[in-house]
């Protein structure tokens, strides 16, 4: 009665195979892409280790070439450099040279692949140790200045006899050369229509001059100003200590108007016959290398600097002044453009120019040890400071320092966007740029000390040329300003300005140096308290400086090795032929070359 029961059929059983196959199949291939992507992994992983320890051998190799080419010296007789590295890798390494001053080192490493190459490029410079220079003058017209120098690994000083009677502006390169101008006018050379007095009385206020640390660039901006006027200069009252519009007592000798000239007249003079002694290490010789000046009246050469293939010098004329290069291989002078007027941002209608829109003026240039060319320079108002780069062949500017003074506590205070009463400009070995801010003729710094010291007068030395001549807008010193100068444009007559330096009622500022790196100006001070006023500065090697310390009459002079950070290293007074310290000697400081040793330097410039 009951019907017969049938087994019920499981709904999918049909697709439970082929879905166990399908997961299979996943899980199979998913295996097999994780076992591929582990092997890949580990196959990357030892390439890039590969990759790794053969740049890493590369690069040992190289270093190891470039220290041997260091320790020989030279780059003569460098036999290739192998090496052995980790999986059977070998690093060959070799040079090639490219000029006479840039090599390239190259590094191929084989094994594993591919071989792979690495190189270097150096530059071989000459090995040097620190070389100061002094100059000694002794103000008289009969017998001849000294030279001495010393290198940084002895103190002893060696007498270097002086080609000339008198010497001008003695500069040292690290090359071993040094350089100083030659005016036969100054070493009591006769000329017609100068008196031997009118020249003796010339000669001695010139080296007054020079003693004092006064032939600086505000002597030069007042030279270009006195050529440009062709004022007179009335050298009757020279070495008289009176200023020629204050009259002549009646006890005097009288004025004799052949002793009235005007300014390129003496320029003419002074410049007749001159020449630049070149002294080399290497040689141990003097030679004299002629100076080329326009055959229009009243140019004068200016203060030289040398990298050591070239010399450079401006050359001050009436109208706009001229820069030379001369070429110490070929012996021959090739004129270079001077660097273009100085801009300031303008309104709508573009950049404005600074005072007449020229440059006439080219009053200090220094050049740096790679031939770049750094020139200080304005148009009778205003001055700045613009480089020349040979790889460019092109003039950038470089911004003025800004008014920041450190007074005696340290403390840097900003007293303005610009500084005016700065130069004596000065290039370091690695291409800084130093420039002395004469802060006893800023009156912002004046107004600051006044502040600080109530009790005190304020002032300071200041010249009758206006204190801030390179200030936008104020105007140049007129003719009559110009000739109270006692020689060629020269600084205030001798005895007319007293030393108030040693004037406890006056208001005291420490000139102020500021490094010029990196796109910054940095001002530091340095720190010793017996220095207020600082003469020329030098660039020493590793960062330092030599600084002149400029000494009232009747003390010796110093010149003060300072670091980066203004701590004196080291204080130098110079002996004279009488064994006492001299009382002026100006310094300068450079390098001289090891003979046939070379370092070579990595280098992305070539």
């Amino acid at each position: 009665m009951y019907a017969k029961l049938r087994p019920m059929r499981r709904p999918g059983r049909g697709m439970a195979l082929p879905i166990t196959l399908f997961f299979v199949l996943v899980a199979f291939f998913a295996a097999t892409a994780v076992l591929a992507r582990v092997h890949f992994d580990a196959q990357a992983s030892v390439m890039e280790t590969t990759g790794i320890q053969r740049e890493a051998l590369a690069r040992s190799a190289l270093a190891t070439l470039q220290a041997r080419l260091d320790k020989a010296g030279t780059e003569i007789g460098v036999e290739p450099v192998t090496l052995e590295g980790p999986g059977n890798l070998r690093a060959n390494a070799w040079v090639q040279q490219e000029s006479d001053e840039i090599f390239r080192l190259f590094a191929k490493v084989n094994g594993m692949g591919s071989p792979y190459i690495a190189q270097m490029v150096v530059r071989k410079k000459p090995v040097v140790v620190g070389l100061d220079v002094v100059h000694l003058n002794d103000g008289e017209v009969e017998t001849s200045d000294m030279l001495k120098y010393r290198t940084a690994d002895s103190p002893e000083w060696v007498l270097l006899p002086s080609p000339k009677r008198a010497l001008m502006w003695v500069d040292a390169d690290r090359r071993g050369n040094i350089f100083a101008h030659d005016f036969p006018l100054l070493s009591g050379r006769e000329r017609p229509g100068y008196p031997l007095d009118l020249i003796q009385r010339f000669v001695r206020a010139n080296d007054e001059l020079v003693r004092a640390g006064r032939i600086n660039h505000a002597f030069t901006k007042q030279v270009a100003l006195a050529l440009e006027s062709d004022s007179e200069i009335d050298f009757n009252t020279v070495g008289l200590g009176i200023a020629p519009n204050m009259g002549i007592a009646a006890n005097l000798p009288q004025p004799r108007p052949d002793y009235i000239k005007t300014a390129r007249e003496v320029a003419d003079a002074v410049s007749d016959g001159a020449s630049i002694q070149h002294y080399s290490m290497e040689t141990g010789e003097w030679h004299s290398i002629p100076v080329p000046l326009p055959t229009t009246s009243g140019a004068v050469p200016g203060r030289g600097s040398s990298d050591g293939k070239s010399l450079y010098m401006p050359v001050m004329q009436p109208g706009p002044d001229t820069l030379k290069r001369y070429d110490l291989e070929k012996k021959e002078w090739v004129a270079m453009t001077p660097p273009p007027p100085l801009t300031r941002p303008g309104g709508p209608t573009g950049p404005a120019t600074y005072g007449g829109g020229a440059t006439q003026q080219l009053l200090e240039v220094e050049a740096t040890d790679e031939g770049k060319v750094v020139a200080h320079h304005g148009d009778g108002n205003t001055y700045g400071l613009s480089v020349y780069d040979p790889s460019t062949n092109g003039w950038s500017r470089i911004p003025s320092p800004p008014a920041d003074y450190i007074d005696k506590d340290g403390t840097r205070v900003h007293l303005g966007e610009e500084a005016f009463a700065w130069g004596n400009l000065e290039v370091g070995n690695e291409g800084e740029i130093y420039v002395v801010w004469r802060t006893s003729e800023e009156a912002s710094v004046r107004d600051y000390e006044q502040s600080q010291n109530p009790g005190v007068v304020g002032g300071g030395p200041r010249p009758p040329i206006p204190v801030s001549p390179g200030s936008p807008g104020t105007r140049p010193p007129s003719i009559k300003e110009a000739q109270t100068s006692t020689t060629l444009g020269g600084e205030p007559p001798l005895g007319a300005e007293t030393d108030t330096d040693s004037q406890s009622h006056k208001v005291r500022t420490q000139d102020i140096i500021f490094r010029y790196k990196d796109g910054k100006w940095t001002p530091f001070r340095i720190n010793d308290p017996d220095i207020t006023r600082i003469g020329k500065v030098a660039g020493a090697l590793d960062g330092r400086i030599m600084a002149h310390d400029l000494k009232p009459s009747g003390q010796p002079d110093r010149s003060l090795v300072v670091a980066s950070d203004g701590g004196v290293e080291e204080v130098v007074k110079v002996l004279g032929l009488d064994g006492d310290y001299a009382e002026f000697f100006a310094a300068d400081s450079g390098a001289k070359p090891v003979k046939g040793k070379f370092e070579f330097q990595e280098t992305a410039t070539y």
